[in-house]
């Protein structure tokens, strides 16, 4: 929910504030120069504290992925705690 939450605001800000028209061109393609693998989690948090648009709705990404990753190692951690081990 909190992904879903991310990604709506990051679309209403590219819709209220949006970059400059050569970074959508270039986004809107469908082989977008855009390479996500180089934006690192300190950008991320400095493009929403600064209410990027583009920056917020990679953080909403992020957050969607790393949900269930999350759960796994919690469950394993309390699997672990109650010794529930598969036999």
């Amino acid at each position: 929910m909190t992904s879903v939450a991310l990604i709506i605001a990051g679309l209403t800000l590219l819709a209220v504030k949006p970059p400059a028209t050569h970074i959508l061109d270039k986004l809107s393609t469908l082989r977008s120069p855009f390479n996500t693998s180089v934006v690192g989690a300190p950008q991320l948090i400095k493009g929403a504290e600064e209410l990027n648009g583009l920056d917020i709705i990679l953080l909403g990404l992020v957050v969607l992925i790393a949900t269930p990753v999350a759960m796994i190692f919690t469950n394993l951690l309390y699997f672990i705690h109650q010794r529930n081990y598969l036999t």
